[in-house]
């Protein structure tokens, strides 16, 4: 077993495993080749474990830092915004043990999580069996009993109550430890979660890891939620696409693009008021409506933001489709005064990266392209109002 660890869009150096992730390469969406025709990781991150036991960890690629310890800890921090990821509260515990793999260390997140919930005592249940039994207990069933006993009158066909610990919540708890164990080489988390199978000794296996996807935890068993949203992870991974079947043996891998979305809107959903996520309200074309407008975050109808996750160092680099979009975005929505392209950076670069004022019609517009500083998000507070974009703008007219 081989763990690599690797920034985005960098190649990818393991011999052994070289033709499998070629394959990978041609079929999935996560690896791909570059000019040299070595194979890199694109715009996800996260985690794969393949088939011939390769352990892959990329980590997010933000201008020049290629500290894997520093992206590690940004990709920490980002991951706690989504609300189906339970790492709400261990960003301390993350930092301290950021020298771990990505793995290793969401293992031990959902071990800690397990433990919690078996501290508090395991959830049992009243479960509806049936059994030929050779003793009467509960209901006797006549018409099985008749049926089967006919000339064993020795013996009782019945249905009966048992209170167990064997329910779902705790078979899919089970079911994911058993995958852990697998994934696992830390001596620590192997040990752990050997004592904590035994503990789920009499719960029986997951017969099918999709039947806790959509499950709902009733009020009784609210402690149980951050154990079972880390047995959902481990059991269906986070992206379907990419996960199980021929791509991987497991995966938990997250696209960039969305993230970065996702976590700017948070920051600025802290900071500013009416404000929408991938609004839906225009077409390109209103007659009829074709081509409908989904712009990453809205603000009072007055400001429209679009997010890329790309590594932007001039206004020259970005790409002329991003320029369109942000035009299409200012000029469908009728009272827009501001219209922003958002860059990731991790370091003090010049903000804004350029703006200008533009006439749309009879009115006029600032586009503003600037970096969201991932080392002190407070500093977009200035993007909640229509204020003009740091420096003065130039004047242009379309």
């Amino acid at each position: 077993m081989t763990t690599i660890q690797v920034l985005e869009h960098q190649p990818i150096h393991a011999p052994r495993y070289k033709k499998e992730l070629e394959e990978l390469a041609k079929r999935s969406q996560f690896l791909s080749f570059d000019r040299s025709g070595e194979v890199i990781a694109q715009n996800f991150v996260g985690i794969l474990r393949t088939k011939g036991g390769l352990t892959l960890e990329v980590l997010p690629k933000v201008g020049d830092l290629e500290n894997k310890e520093q992206a590690q800890e940004i990709l920490l921090k980002m991951l706690r915004v989504l609300p189906d990821f339970p790492i709400k509260s261990h960003l301390s515990a993350a930092l301290a043990v950021k020298r771990n793999s990505l793995l290793e260390f969401f293992i031990w997140l959902f071990v800690q999580e397990v433990q919690r919930v078996v501290k508090k005592g395991l959830k049992h249940d009243y479960i509806q069996k049936e059994e030929n039994l050779h003793f009467l207990k509960g209901k006797l069933l006549i018409h099985e009993q008749l049926k089967r006993n006919y000339i064993h009158k020795e013996r009782f066909f019945v249905r009966y109550d048992e209170y167990m610990v064997d329910r779902l919540e705790n078979r899919a708890i089970k079911e994911a430890l058993l995958i852990v164990k697998k994934l696992s080489r830390s001596l620590q988390n192997q040990k752990s979660i050997n004592e904590l199978l035994f503990v789920f000794d009499e719960v029986s296996r997951l017969k099918n890891p999709k039947a806790v996807q959509s499950h709902k935890l009733d009020r009784t068993m609210q402690y149980y939620e951050e154990a079972i949203a880390w047995a959902k992870l481990f059991l269906l991974g986070y992206s379907p696409q990419v996960s199980g079947g021929e791509f991987g043996v497991w995966s938990l891998l997250f696209d960039m693009n969305r993230l970065f979305e996702r976590y700017v809107g948070v920051w600025l959903k802290r900071m500013c008021d009416s404000i929408k996520l991938q609004d839906q309200s225009f077409y390109l074309f209103d007659e009829p409506k074709i081509g409908r407008l989904r712009p990453d975050i809205v603000i009072g109808n007055e400001i429209v933001i679009d997010t890329k996750w790309k590594n932007v160092d001039k206004f020259e680099d970005i790409s002329p489709s991003d320029l369109y979009q942000l035009f299409a975005y200012a000029a469908k929505y009728p009272n827009v005064k501001r219209a922003i392209l958002l860059f990731p950076s991790f370091d003090s670069k010049e903000s804004p990266l350029e703006s200008f004022k533009s006439k749309i019609g009879n009115r006029e517009v600032e586009f503003c392209f600037d970096y969201f500083n991932l080392k002190n998000e407070t500093q977009i507070q200035n993007l909640c109002t229509a204020s003009p974009c740091g420096r003065s703008a130039q004047q242009d007219t379309i």
